[in-house]
């Protein structure tokens, strides 16, 4: 019979942030022989070590809605379990529902109260011990929220911070034989109140729980400290040995052929030191890996061995520029959160491995990984396939400043706080401080204040080199740390720090970073380029983490909706579907907002030089940019010429091709390395408009018009299309609040009236619920020599109408007219201020694959730069539109736009009995104003006064 005692107030006493948890140390996995460990690597060791025991797997479950209901005395032989995998997550395994929220607390805030009445879950394990003369080190990698551990019916120890690692040591209280490990999980505690972050709010032990088996001597740390000598390294291991004996340790790098052997005692050792190192540099780019090879041995014999992957690197600020090895590099970075559809936090290593593969197949070479460490192997993934990382700390205080300003300093200005800052940062740092990738620190997130923050700023600069940043002090009289950190910056201030005039003196003083930037939230995010244009322009500007890498969802294999997010699952508080913001959908399934990313971050540009060619130039500071290079031109919507040439070009210079620009409108350049595309580009030279004479009054005899008073009808060759004028689009996330104009407007209302008829040419009104002069539009239709007839539209008058959505007409035609042909930017959804992924030429289609079919429906079927369109039935019949005087927006659909805007999921939407084509020569541009600025001047319109659109439409 094993009794617990398992209701101790650990998690409410304010006093108390961790018991018993062993000093934070560097992550690693002993073998006690050199074979066992050969025939593993980063992602298998943890698996296979016989010194590790992986503690995951089927544990003992017990859920508590409140801790009042845990038993005061609970007796594992009598309480009734369930059977839970470890790790995992409560909200998705059935005993809580998702909860997502984004800068709010699940509770009233009021720091340091919280509902101690929360819900608590009992998981137990059994696991056996053959020698009690080893030593036992319990090993927690994440474990959300707060955690007491009890082994054999004895209290071992507490520990918040959830994505920190915590360990205990279980020497005295486990026995020979089995052994009982009970782990009690609180869903709140104080420390609640650091874990404020943009996600689904999950509970439970959801990465890997380890147990270390050492003997009496052992290897407990070890930090890798390199410095850079002229020109060569200096290479110093500095362990931390529990001994009981005599025993040498040795240190080994066999690529480099250095070895050493030193005699060490109980009384500890300074360090093993190699000095002069000719290596090659770690870099994003080169991750050149070294094997360092730590062997402690007694009487001769091996009694544990450690193998690590270090690199060498330099990290230097020099006046505003920051230089990795001596280059001023530039960060093309994502942010990234520990995310399943299915799984919650939880992440295999198979999964982490997936999404560093699509970092580096998307161009990106910079993680931040918000908002918290995360799992170390993703960390060694990083430092194998060559990203740079931002590793955050596990602090966040939002709430205290969304749900009162007064309470904005009540964490990060409390003393009181400080311990549990500290204890975050230092573990952090403890655990990572050997991977070559950590490129900064973070002090974590959105904490809104500085002074404990100063803190851990002062304590980090003690123990590394590697520069510190933290956004939230920008907005202080800090202002910032070891970098200028900053988010979601207007395009005009970030044009002044990268051309070093305008902003103001404090701006220029140091590095410039965007720990979050062009929010890619839904469509977009647009003018990406932007921003990307100013990172290259100015040696100080660093680079940023595009806001995010995947959607936050939950999956529902047979539920009414594939994908739920805020507020589908019951929640008090919730904040919608502000969490599907990412570039990826939950699958990992690209939005176009990658695509426009991985051509962004493209590593080649080409520009058209004064001799007329097209000059080459690569991005990379340490390696050369050898691709295949593609290239088509176009001249209207003729391909007049393509080839392909090879390029091999050394780093940060250009290169001459003999790719001249005669004769074409338009350049598409693809670079491939082997088969494997790895971005595209294009070069828009000056185009002269098709323009074709009209003749007035005589109109083909297979075209018929007729104005009624609330559309046009158009009768092509048999098939009826009715015309409508339209200034509405179902919005997209990121324009959530310009929305608010439009239904301020009624613009989803939207309607016309004929007010007066000439002729060919018409006179509409176009009018909504609220405004009944909304704008008025003339349409003039004439007839064309070759056929077919021209629409010429244009405002005369228009109310204001603030970030205007649209300018177009709708055609309404049969749904048997499915198939689709245009000569445009394709083959994804593209608008003028997003388009850097699309490239011109023609694309066949679905009318039903038009549509990004986003989890919150918008507008998403958008083609710009068309140039002709056609749409035609199974028997090839159809309508042909193309462009007269300039190119056009194109969309075609089965879903209406007001069906879009109310449709909360893509599963509401019911498919209309006709196809609807959408020809604008304006659309608002996507830009990322959800969470950032809203188009710029070259992408909107206030009014629809002037704006026209003219096309030719022919029957096929």
């Amino acid at each position: 019979m094993m009794i617990y005692k398992l209701k101790n107030s650990n998690y409410k006493t304010f006093e108390t942030d961790k018991e018993n948890v062993l000093i934070p140390r560097s992550y690693f996995i002993p073998f006690s022989d050199i074979e066992r460990l050969a025939d593993t690597d980063i992602r298998t060791e943890r698996y296979n070590s016989d010194m590790v025991e992986v503690l995951s797997g089927e544990w003992d479950f017990a859920y508590y809605h409140k801790v009042s209901e845990l038993p005061a005395s609970f007796d594992t032989e009598k309480e009734r379990f369930d059977k839970v995998s470890v790790p995992s997550c409560w909200q998705f395994t059935g005993y809580e529902n998702p909860c997502y929220i984004n800068a709010r607390y699940e509770f009233k805030c009021d720091p340091p109260k919280f509902p101690t009445n929360c819900s608590v879950g009992v998981y137990r394990r059994f696991f056996k011990i053959e020698d009690t003369a080893l030593n036992y080190t319990l090993s927690f990698l994440g474990v959300a929220g707060a955690l007491d551990v009890f082994v054999n019916g004895r209290y071992v120890g507490y520990s918040e911070g959830s994505h920190n690692t915590s360990e205990f040591e279980l020497n005295e209280f486990i026995t020979e034989g089995e052994n009982e490990l009970v782990a009690v999980v609180h869903k709140f505690s104080n420390g609640t109140y650091l874990e404020c972050q943009d996600m689904f709010r999950n509970n439970g032990i959801f990465r890997d729980v380890l147990l270390y088996k050492t003997g009496d001597d052992s290897i407990y740390d070890f930090e890798v400290k390199t410095e850079y000598d002229n020109s060569k390294y200096n290479l110093e291991i500095l362990p931390s040995l529990k001994l009981k004996n005599e025993c040498a340790l040795t240190v080994s790098v066999p690529e480099l052929e250095i070895s050493k052997s030193v005699e060490v005692s109980p009384e500890g050792i300074e360090g093993v030191a190699f000095n002069g190192l000719e290596v090659e540099e770690w870099s994003a780019e080169l991750p050149k890996l070294y094997t360092l090879l730590i062997t402690l041995s007694r009487e001769g014999q091996a009694v544990e061995i450690i193998r690590k992957n270090i690199g060498f690197k330099r990290i230097e600020i020099k006046g505003n520029i920051f230089c990795f090895n001596g280059k001023p590099i530039k960060l093309f970075g994502v942010n990234h959160h520990d995310t399943d559809s299915k799984k919650g936090f939880v992440m295999s290593v198979e999964d982490m491995e997936r999404d560093i593969k699509i970092f580096k197949e998307y161009n990106v070479n910079c993680v931040r990984t918000s908002h918290y460490p995360p799992d170390p192997t993703f960390i060694d993934l990083c430092d194998e396939y060559g990203v740079y990382v931002v590793d955050e700390a596990d602090i966040e205080a939002h709430g205290c400043m969304s749900e009162g300003p007064l309470k904005a300093g009540a964490c990060s200005h409390n003393p009181k706080w400080k311990p549990r800052y500290l204890d975050r940062v230092m573990r952090m740092f403890e655990r990572d401080k050997n991977h070559p990738s950590i490129t900064m620190w973070s002090l974590g997130n959105e904490a809104w204040g500085y002074s404990n923050q100063d803190a851990c700023y002062e304590a980090l600069k003690k123990v590394t080199s590697i520069p510190v940043h933290y956004e939230g002090v920008v907005h202080t009289r800090r202002f910032a740390y070891d970098v200028i950190s900053q988010m979601y910056p207007w395009q005009p201030h970030l044009k002044k720090l990268a051309d070093g005039k305008g902003a103001g003196k404090k701006w220029y003083q140091k590095p410039y970073f965007l720990c979050e930037y062009a929010h890619a939230m839904g469509l977009g995010a647009g003018e990406l380029e932007t921003y990307v244009s100013a990172f290259l322009r100015g040696d100080n500007m660093m680079g940023g983490c595009i806001w995010e890498f995947a959607d936050h969802a939950v999956y529902h294999e047979d539920g009414k909706y594939k994908y739920t997010y805020g507020g589908d699952h019951e929640e008090k508080k919730h904040d919608g579907n502000f969490c599907v913001d990412g570039l990826f959908y939950p699958d990992r399934t690209p939005h176009a907002g990658a695509l426009q990313m991985k051509n962004c971050y493209r590593p080649v540009r080409a520009r058209a030089n004064e001799n007329g060619k097209v000059e080459f130039k690569n991005l990379y500071y340490f390696k050369n940019a050898a691709f295949n290079v593609r290239w088509e031109k176009y001249s209207n919507t003729a391909k007049t010429a393509f080839g392909e040439t090879d390029i091999c070009i050394e780093p940060q210079c250009a290169f001459e091709s003999d790719i001249d620009i005669k004769d074409c409108d338009t350049l598409v350049i693809r670079y491939y390395d082997g088969e494997r595309e790895i971005a595209g580009e294009q070069l828009e030279f000056l185009r002269a408009p098709f323009v074709e004479q009209v003749v007035l009054t005589q109109f083909p005899d297979n075209i018929t018009f007729r104005a009624e008073k609330d559309k046009i009808i158009l009768n092509l060759n048999g098939i009826e299309a009715k015309l409508s004028l339209s200034v509405y689009r179902a919005p997209l996330d990121n324009d959530r609040y310009l929305n608010k104009v439009w239904e301020r407007l009624a613009l989803s209302t939207e309607h016309i009236e004929l007010l007066k008829a000439e002729g060919n040419t018409f006179t509409y009104r176009i009018s909504t619920k609220r405004f009944k002069n909304l704008a008025k539009v003339q349409l003039m239709f004439t007839g064309f020599n070759s056929g077919g007839i021209g629409i010429f539209i244009n405002c005369l008058d228009s109310n204001p109408i603030p970030f205007a959505p649209r300018f177009g007409v709708t055609l309404e035609i049969p749904k048997e007219y499915e198939n689709v042909t245009y000569f445009g930017l394709g083959d994804r959804q593209n608008l003028p201020d997003f388009r850097e992924h699309a490239l011109l030429g023609e694309y066949s289609c679905k009318v039903d694959d038009m549509r990004e079919k986003y989890i919150m429906p918008q507008e998403s079927s958008m083609r710009s730069g068309v140039r002709l369109a056609k749409v035609t039935n199974g028997e090839g019949r159809g309508i042909c539109i193309s462009e007269y005087e300039k190119p056009f927006i194109f969309s075609a659909d089965r879903f209406t736009s007001q069906q879009c805007a109310l449709a909360m999921h893509q599963e509401e939407l019911e498919l209309q009995d006709f196809t609807l084509l959408h020809i604008d020569s304006y659309q608002l541009g996507a830009a990322s104003g959800i969470c950032g600025p809203v188009p710029t001047k070259p992408y909107r319109k206030n009014s629809l006064k002037g704006l026209k659109l003219s096309f030719k439409v022919d029957a096929i």
